[in-house]
């Protein structure tokens, strides 16, 4: 192919091509985040529910303590354990506690939850996702869920005591991409 005076070969042609779409794809991967997946339905959680949470050897446990509409905000108790320990007694120096008021959604250590209110007392948790989302140079989006990430059980219990992460009546789950 001749441009003017500029010769140019087939080869020359596929390598600039290549370097286009490299150029593409980085920027593409550049602005990939984790992202919450909605394809998993949430999740209703009444006022002194208990959730469970995973991630490796991590586990946490929260109690959800007042849910209000307005404004829309939750109060709530976390219990964190990164010794692989799946009980959560108050008086056991391996967890570590903390109270949160006033909060929009359930985030400490390295966990976070999407939440929102369904009525006075009652709301509603989302799985968590641990996907890579990003979007093509020809304007497609694409989700890919990468290994490990955090993972949520509900519980039925009220009693934290008589709560243990490795119990089989609690099925840890994800989003699904």
């Amino acid at each position: 192919m001749k441009l003017g005076s500029l010769s140019i070969n087939q080869s020359t042609i596929a390598t600039i091509a290549g370097i286009i779409v490299l150029i593409g794809l980085t920027t593409a991967v550049m602005r990939s985040k984790t992202t919450q997946n909605t394809s998993t339905q949430p999740r209703q959680i009444h006022d002194g529910g208990i959730i469970l949470l995973k991630n490796g050897p991590t586990n946490a446990a929260v109690i959800i303590t007042v849910q209000s509409l307005s404004p829309e905000v939750v109060d709530y108790t976390w219990y964190f354990r990164v010794d692989g320990g799946t009980t959560f007694e108050t008086n056991n120096p391996k967890v570590a506690i903390g109270t949160v008021k006033g909060a929009r959604s359930i985030a400490f250590g390295s966990f976070k939850i999407d939440w929102s209110i369904n009525t006075v007392g009652i709301g509603w948790i989302y799985y968590p996702s641990h996907n890579l989302v990003f979007k093509l140079p020809w304007g497609k989006w694409i989700s890919i869920p990468l290994p490990g990430g955090q993972a949520m059980a509900v519980t039925t219990e009220r009693d934290l005591a008589k709560v243990d992460a490795n119990d089989p009546r609690w099925t840890f789950m994800k989003a699904r991409p």
